[in-house]
């Protein structure tokens, strides 16, 4: 610092002053927070990479946006320093919430923004399920297996669930619950499943209107975490039919005993009936001589 050569002739002076440049603060704000998600879908989000300074957004390539310890998750950039992040939730665990690091890495010079993140908590939840009797069972005849088709869905993909057990099954009939011996059930492909049960275990008498209820019980510790579902259909059973038939019969004398055999079968399946009520209704013809 200097003075002119002149009146009052001040003598020159040097100062020395300190500048200290620091990068400009930044934040990471979660514009859009994550909905409860499905296992195996993506959970969605939305965050702000904002210069704090300016209140203005930053931007810079989605490879600076990252996802600690999660390696399946896509970034896409949506302008003015907003950035979407799907992140599969396979890769949080289980069901229940879980919380996630996004990381905004600044990776070039000038203007030097600060690096900044922000946790996030993800909902993860359970997968819903339909059931659905596809194939109705017809009218059974008592002693026959009552049979129909059901398909256990998934409504998120639309696709049918195809690892289910019979100890995934549930058979309650009246309200109550059936044994888990009282059915089987016959994979047919492509996620449909056959039920049969014998319309003796239903009840020792004629049902008409009877309610059968399957339910399907996922094991709830196991991926993907389906839901349980039920559906419910009414049942009607009724009589069998029985034939029979006799053999030659011979002929006898006036006054002397008449002996014939015949048999008497289920007209269904073949078998002997028996316990039944015989009854004989005899008309008297005369004799032509």
């Amino acid at each position: 610092m200097s003075y002119t050569d002149q009146s009052p002739f001040y003598a020159s002076d040097t100062v020395y002053v300190v500048f200290e440049f620091r990068t400009r603060a930044s934040s990471l704000n979660l514009f859009e927070p994550p909905e409860s998600t499905r296992y195996l879908d993506y959970a969605n989000l939305t965050v702000l990479y904002r210069d704090t300074d300016s209140s203005t957004g930053i931007v810079i390539d989605t490879a600076d946006i990252s996802v600690l310890a999660i390696s399946d998750y896509i970034v896409f950039d949506m302008g003015s320093g907003y950035y979407k992040i799907s992140i599969n939730t396979t890769e949080l665990g289980g069901l229940g919430t879980h919380d996630v690091t996004i990381q905004a890495s600044w990776t070039m010079g000038s203007p030097y923004h600060d690096d900044a993140s922000r946790l996030v908590s993800i909902i993860t939840i359970n997968r819903d399920t339909n059931v659905e009797v596809i194939e109705p069972p017809s009218l059974t005849k008592y002693l026959d297996n009552v049979s129909f088709v059901f398909t256990y869905t998934d409504l998120g993909s639309g696709d049918y669930i195809i690892s289910i057990s019979p100890s995934d099954i549930e058979i309650w009939g009246a309200e109550s619950l059936l044994a888990a011996n009282s059915f089987v059930l016959n994979p047919l492909g492509d996620g449909r499943y056959r039920l049969s049960i014998n319309s003796t275990e239903l009840s020792p008498q004629l049902v008409s209107g009877y309610n059968l209820t399957i339910r399907v019980d996922w094991n709830d510790l196991l991926a993907p975490y389906y839901t349980d579902d039920s559906t419910t259909i009414r049942i009607s059973t009724s009589k069998r039919s029985m034939s029979y038939s006799t053999e030659l019969i011979e002929s006898a004398s006036l006054g002397e005993n008449l002996t014939f055999v015949f048999r008497l079968q289920d007209a269904d399946n073949g078998n002997p009936v028996s316990g039944a009520l015989i009854g004989f209704d005899a008309q008297t013809t005369s004799l032509i001589e």
